[in-house]
């Protein structure tokens, strides 16, 4: 989710089991942080390591 939003997405579609999850990780993240995490996961030039890095991000 934060990588998403750090790409600039600014609207989901989900089932609505995952919203109280997603609504959750929205809140709990800035768009500061939220572009920071982007920039990282996208000057990682391993598939390993973005994945590593995407596995701590919600």
């Amino acid at each position: 989710t934060t990588l998403l939003l750090g790409l600039g997405l600014d609207e989901f579609s989900m089932v609505p089991a995952s919203i109280p999850h997603v609504k959750q990780a929205v809140r709990n993240t800035t768009l500061k942080n939220a572009v920071s995490t982007a920039e990282e996961i996208l000057s990682l030039n391993e598939s390993n390591k973005i994945k590593n890095h995407l596995k701590g991000d919600a």
